[in-house]
C-alpha cells in the first residue's frame, strides 16, 4: 500500500505542475487540477483522522507529541512529512534528499512535502524541479467542524534555493525584479537529527531562544556574568517556572512595579546559580524600600525584527562533574543559513527534572551575521511610567495622546454595533460612513487623520513634517489611522538629521465606547518618500512578519468623484491574478482576457457581495448574467471556457491564484465620451515598487441601467514602470 501511495503522489505532482494547462476535453484545466490537490489532501489527512479528534477532544493539539504521532502516521502511510517547529525527524526523506540532488544535477523530478501544523493541518508544498528551474505549487489544509478542509494558495517558481551539506532545504517564493529582499524563505531539515540533541534542544535552548533575551548571545559563566541581562531573563525564566507569561501578571502598558525580593529572586536563581548580592548589583534595587524597580518589556522595547534564528544543537558532551556541554547551531531561515552562529552552552541537571545554565561561548559567526535583532532596553527600569517625546521642547507622551484623542470619540464609539453572540464581545467591521464620521470628529479635535476611502484631515502636517525630514530637521507628526475594525492605529513619525521613526500605538475599544491601549512599538524607519501626487510611502529597517515591503497612506485627498468611480468600478479587481488590467483590448478580443479565476472578483464588483457557493459549481443563469453584463460578450461565448459543464449546465468555480504584493488601483481624472460611455484614468499604485504610479489604465466603461457598469475595453501607458516587463 505504502509504494501505491507514493506512486500516486508522484502523479498527482506531475500533474498540478505539469499539465493544469490543458484543454476542456482532457479535463486537465486549472478546476480539475485543484480538484486533484484537493483530494489528495483530504486522503492523507484520513489517515490521522483519529489522532486528531483524540488530541483535539483533550486539549493536546498543540503539543510535540501529538505532532510527533501525526507524522508517525503519515511515514507509515507513505507520505514525505517534516514537523513546521523542526522538533521531529522528517518522515520519509529518502524522496525529498533525492529530489534536491537531481534539482542540483539540473535533473527532472517532483516531490511533495507536508509540513506539520499546530493545529493538526499542514502546509502542502508540491515540488517540481527540471533544467535547474524549481516550481512550486503551495496548498494548506485545516480541520472545520471535524472535516478536513483544503485551500489552495497559489503557485510560483522558486527564486532561489539550497540545499546544505548539513541537510536543510532552503527555497525562496519568487518575486519580480525590484522588490528587494523579501522575505519569502522556507526551511525543512529533510537529514535527520539525533533524537538526544533534539530532547536536550526542547528541553534547555527552544523556550529562552534568541528572542528578547540575550542568554545565549554573549559570554559569561557563573563566575562572570558578563553582558547578561537579568530583567530579560527574569521575564523568560518566569515563563519556565510558572508556565504562564509575565505579562499574565504584570502590564506591559509602560507601569512600573516595585518588587519584593521573594518575587523576583527565585525566578532568576531557579535556573541561574546566582547570589543575592550580584542580582542587586545587575539591577535596580531599591535599598531603602527592600524592592526591585521593573517595568515589564513592552510597548517599545521588543525588537521589530520577526525573523529571527532558532537554536538547534546538534552535538552534546557529558562532563564529569555532572554537567550537560550542548554545541548549538543558529538556523537563520531569513538569511539561509543552517550555522548562523554557533555557541556553545553548559547546563547542571537537577533532581526533579529542574536544571541550572552554568555558561554559554559564542564560538563562530558567520560572514556578515551580528545580533542586531536583539535590542537592550534603554531602561528596563526607570522612575518615571512612559517614554516621552519631544516636539519642540514639549514633552509628549504617545498613549496619552492616543488615549486622549480615543476619549473625543467615545459618543460615536458608543452608537456602533457590536457582535454579541461571542464570549468578548467585539465591533462589527465599520462602514465608510462609520469611518468617515470618526476621521471627522479627529479633524475637529485638531488631529490629523485618515482612513481606507476616506480623505485625510489636516494632511498640512505630513507636508510640513516631510519638508523638515528632507531639510535634516527635527520634527513629529501624529497621524490617526481608523481601521475597518473599529481600532485607532496612532502613528508618530519622528525625525532628527536625517533619520526617522515610527511609534506605533494600537487603541482598541471595549463595549460602551470605553477605549485602552490593545497594543504599541517602534521601529526605524528606512525609506520615507511623499510622492508629487500626495501618497506618503515608506518602509522599515526591521520588517514586520508578513507585512509588505513598504506601508503607504495617502495624504492628499482625491475627488468624491474619483473615489466613487473606484469603488463602483475599479476597487476589488486584481493586478496579478488575471490579464483584465494588464493586457490591451477591445470587444474584439475580449474573450482573451476572460478567465474562470476573475469571476469571483467581478461578481463582487458588480453586485457588492462575496461569492457564496454551496458546492463548486456555479449556476450558468449566475455565472452568465455577471459577465455579459460587465463584459461585452454573449452567453454562446462564455459556454466556450474550459470550466463549463453542459450537462449539469454549470460552471466549475476556480480560485484565483493569488499573487504576493500586488497593487491597486485608483481613478484619478475620467472624461465623459460624446457615445455616452466614460474614459476612466486609473493609477496602478504600487508602494512594493515605490510609486504611487506605475502605470496608467484608460478603461472605457458604459453604465448600465441598474446602476453597474459594463467595462469595454482598456489600454496601459507606461509611467514609473515598464508595464510590458512585469510578470
Amino acid at each position: 500500500m505504502k509504494k501505491i501511495y507514493s506512486g500516486i503522489m508522484i502523479l498527482t505532482v506531475l500533474f498540478l505542475l505539469g499539465g493544469c494547462h490543458g484543454d476542456k476535453e482532457s479535463g486537465k484545466g486549472p478546476a480539475s487540477c485543484e480538484a486533484a490537490l484537493r483530494e489528495t489532501s483530504v486522503h492523507m489527512a484520513e489517515t490521522y483522522r483519529d489522532i486528531y479528534f483524540e488530541a483535539a477532544e483533550t486539549d493536546r493539539l498543540h503539543t510535540p507529541e501529538v505532532r510527533k504521532a501525526i507524522l508517525q502516521c503519515l511515514g507509515e502511510a507513505g507520505y514525505t512529512a517534516v514537523d513546521r517547529n523542526n522538533q521531529w525527524n522528517m518522515v520519509n526523506p529518502e524522496a525529498a534528499e533525492r529530489f534536491c540532488t537531481l534539482a542540483e544535477d539540473g535533473g527532472n523530478d517532483g516531490v511533495t512535502i507536508l509540513s506539520i501544523l499546530d493545529n493538526g493541518g499542514f502546509i502542502r508544498y508540491d515540488l517540481q524541479t527540471s533544467g535547474g528551474k524549481m516550481d512550486v505549487v503551495r496548498s494548506s489544509l485545516y480541520w472545520e467542524n471535524g472535516e478536513p478542509e483544503v485551500q489552495y494558495n497559489k503557485a510560483y517558481t522558486v527564486r532561489s534555493w539550497k540545499y546544505t551539506q548539513k541537510g536543510y532545504f532552503f527555497f525562496e517564493e519568487y518575486y519580480p525584479g525590484g522588490y528587494g529582499e523579501p522575505s519569502g524563505q522556507v526551511a525543512l531539515r529533510i537529514k535527520p537529527l539525533d533524537e538526544k540533541c533534539r530532547e536536550f534542544n526542547r528541553k534547555y535552548c527552544l523556550s529562552p531562544g534568541y528572542g528578547m533575551n540575550n542568554l545565549f548571545l554573549c559570554d559569561w559563566n557563573e563566575s562572570d556574568f558578563g553582558a547578561l541581562n537579568f530583567y530579560d531573563i527574569y521575564e523568560n525564566f518566569y515563563a519556565l517556572k510558572y508556565g504562564v507569561s509575565v505579562t499574565d501578571k504584570y502590564s506591559v502598558d509602560g507601569t512600573v512595579y516595585e518588587l519584593l525580593p521573594e518575587a523576583f529572586e527565585p525566578v532568576l536563581q531557579a535556573h541561574l546559580r546566582v547570589e543575592t548580592e550580584e542580582i542587586r548589583q545587575r539591577t535596580d534595587w531599591n535599598e531603602a524600600s527592600g524592592t526591585y524597580t521593573y517595568r515589564p518589556r513592552g510597548l517599545r522595547e521588543y525588537e521589530s525584527a520577526p525573523d529571527i534564528p532558532w537554536p538547534e544543537v546538534v552535538e552534546y558532551k557529558e562532563n564529569g562533574d555532572g554537567t550537560l556541554q550542548l554545541t548549538v547551531d543558529a538556523i537563520w531561515q531569513e538569511k539561509r543559513l543552517d550555522k548562523a552562529f554557533t555557541h556553545e552552552v553548559t547546563v547542571r541537571p537537577r533532581s526533579g527534572g529542574g536544571f541550572e545554565y552554568v555558561s554559554n561561548r559564542v564560538l563562530s559567526r558567520a560572514e556578515g551575521v551580528d545580533f542586531s535583532w536583539y535590542e537592550k532596553p534603554g531602561s528596563k527600569a526607570v522612575s518615571e511610567s512612559k517614554s516621552e517625546v519631544e516636539n519642540n521642547g514639549e514633552k509628549r507622551n504617545p498613549e496619552d495622546e492616543a488615549m486622549e484623542a480615543a476619549g473625543g470619540c467615545k459618543d460615536i464609539y458608543e452608537k456602533l454595533a457590536w457582535v454579541e453572540d461571542v464570549v468578548n464581545p467585539q465591533l462589527n467591521l465599520l462602514s465608510e460612513t462609520d469611518r468617515a464620521a470618526i476621521v471627522e470628529r479627529l479633524g475637529e479635535l485638531g488631529k490629523t487623520a485618515v482612513s481606507d476611502g476616506v480623505n485625510m484631515v489636516h494632511y498640512e502636517a505630513v507636508e510640513d513634517f516631510y519638508k523638515t525630514f528632507t531639510d535634516g530637521g527635527a520634527s513629529r507628526v501624529t497621524i490617526f489611522n481608523v481601521q475597518n475594525g473599529g481600532s485607532l492605529a496612532v502613528m508618530t513619525f519622528i525625525c532628527d538629521s536625517g533619520q526617522a521613526e515610527l511609534y506605533y500605538v494600537s487603541v482598541g475599544w471595549e463595549k460602551g465606547g470605553v477605549p485602552f491601549i490593545e497594543g504599541a512599538g517602534e521601529n526605524p524607519v528606512q525609506e520615507l518618500k511623499l510622492t508629487e501626487k500626495g501618497y506618503l510611502i515608506y518602509a522599515y529597517k526591521n520588517r514586520i512578519a508578513h507585512s509588505h515591503l513598504r506601508e503607504y497612506l495617502r495624504v492628499k485627498p482625491l475627488s468624491p468623484e474619483c473615489r466613487e468611480l473606484t469603488r463602483k468600478c475599479i476597487s476589488g479587481l486584481n493586478y496579478r491574478s488575471y490579464k483584465m488590467l494588464m493586457t490591451d483590448w477591445t470587444e474584439e478580443n475580449v474573450m482573451e482576457i476572460l478567465t474562470p479565476e476573475m469571476f469571483e472578483d467581478i461578481y463582487y464588483v458588480h453586485t457588492g457581495e462575496h461569492l457564496s457557493l454551496k458546492n463548486w459549481d456555479i449556476p450558468a443563469d449566475v455565472y452568465e448574467a455577471v459577465f455579459t453584463a460587465a463584459f461585452p460578450v454573449t452567453e454562446e461565448q462564455l459556454r466556450q471556457m474550459e470550466n463549463y459543464d453542459p450537462v449539469s449546465h454549470t460552471y466549475r468555480y476556480a480560485h484565483r491564484r493569488k499573487k504576493p504584493l500586488a497593487p491597486f488601483g485608483e481613478v484619478v481624472d475620467y472624461t465623459e465620451n460624446g457615445d455616452g460611455t466614460r474614459t476612466l484614468y486609473v493609477d496602478c499604485v504600487w508602494p512594493d515598487y515605490n510609486t504611487d504610479c506605475a502605470f496608467q489604465n484608460q478603461i472605457v466603461v458604459e453604465a448600465n441601467d441598474d446602476g453597474t457598469f459594463r467595462y469595454l475595453s482598456n489600454t496601459i501607458e507606461s509611467r514609473d514602470m515598464d508595464w510590458t516587463t512585469i510578470e
